[in-house]
């Protein structure tokens, strides 16, 4: 399998991960009606429950973004040879400029990792919310523009 294909599976099953775990809470949450009890018993409250339903989809936005992220990185080195360790932002921007990704590529890459810095390093109410199947498509987009193999 061509390496940029084998990031793109990877960034993939971060998202089915995030989305398999989304049915494994309401399901849960089912369970809570049935038994509100049943967390207890493993040292957990409601609460944590709740904090669960509510930091899912961002806990994987910020794992997808970090499988990109690594996958850039990684053709940073062995596509390009580079050694250089550039923030995300210019990273993104070179490698939108040696590829020549179209600049609304670039511009969905760029809304997604804001959105993952404020996940990260802040507030994140305060920023447009995207939703994980936008996050994925956004960055595999981008990554569609690398080279196949490296």
């Amino acid at each position: 399998m061509r390496r940029r294909d084998q990031w793109l599976q990877w960034i993939r099953s971060v998202e089915r991960e995030g989305e398999l775990i989304a049915v494994a809470l309401v399901v849960l949450e089912d369970r809570l009606r049935q038994d509100p009890s049943v967390l207890r018993q493993h040292g957990l409250e409601r609460a944590d429950f709740s904090a669960g339903m509510l930091n899912r989809e961002g806990t994987y936005v910020i794992r997808v973004y970090a499988e990109f992220e690594s996958g850039l990185r990684e053709a940073w080195e062995r596509a390009f040879g580079e050694t250089t360790h550039p923030k995300a932002v210019d990273l993104l921007h070179a490698f939108a400029s040696r590829c020549r990704v179209p600049p609304q590529r670039l511009g969905d890459a760029d809304r997604v990792r804001i959105f993952r810095n404020l996940l990260f390093f802040a507030d994140a109410a305060t920023t447009e919310k995207i939703p994980l199947s936008h996050v994925r498509r956004y960055l595999c987009r981008f990554l569609s523009h690398l080279p196949e193999d490296w």
